[in-house]
């Protein structure tokens, strides 16, 4: 683990994995040698943003009219998932899942909600799922209605307003 933020080039991102095995930890050199040499199937996805070396949610990047350098859940993997068949209810959000690929993997499932007044999503669920090559689920996310309100200052209370909501369920905001 590193506190140290940095603007890397996709391409320099092997790089970056050999600097950070250097740092202080036992285990971080296994880990990362487990991962380029396929002993392991990484599944971490980048939660943060950053812009400048400082660390911005995706309403930042939206309402300034930037990319980041890697969005929203971007993470890499030796497998692939599909997604498909999206239903949801007032009390969650089901999702099919296949790992497509041919290894085992994790994936983190997202579920983003796109406000009537807003132009970016709000990761608002989420779960994170192990699947063998090839093997298929129905991944089932309970989501609350809480997280549909924003709080009115004028009222001093949350809201919710009316109008469309959009539901988008990903592994990153670049699948949209």
């Amino acid at each position: 683990h590193s506190n140290k933020l940095f603007n890397i080039d996709f391409y320099d991102l092997a790089k970056c994995l050999i600097y950070y095995s250097m740092l202080p930890c036992k285990e971080t050199v296994n880990s990362v040698l487990n991962a380029l040499v396929g002993e392991v199937n990484p599944s971490g996805k980048i939660s943060m943003l950053i812009d400048d070396s400082i660390i911005y949610n995706y309403e930042h990047f939206i309402i300034n009219n930037k990319k980041p350098l890697f969005d929203l859940g971007f993470g890499l993997s030796y497998t692939s998932f599909e997604y498909s068949y999206l239903r949801a209810n007032k009390e969650n959000v089901s999702v099919h899942i296949e790992n497509s690929g041919e290894y085992d993997g994790k994936e983190l499932v997202r579920v983003y909600l796109k406000r009537p007044s807003d132009n970016y999503l709000r990761l608002i669920a989420f779960e994170k799922i192990s699947l063998k090559a090839h093997e298929k689920s129905n991944v089932v996310i309970p989501i609350s209605l809480n997280a549909f309100a924003v709080f009115d200052q004028e009222i001093n209370k949350y809201v919710i307003d009316g109008g469309k909501y959009q539901l988008v369920v990903v592994s990153s905001t670049n699948d949209k």
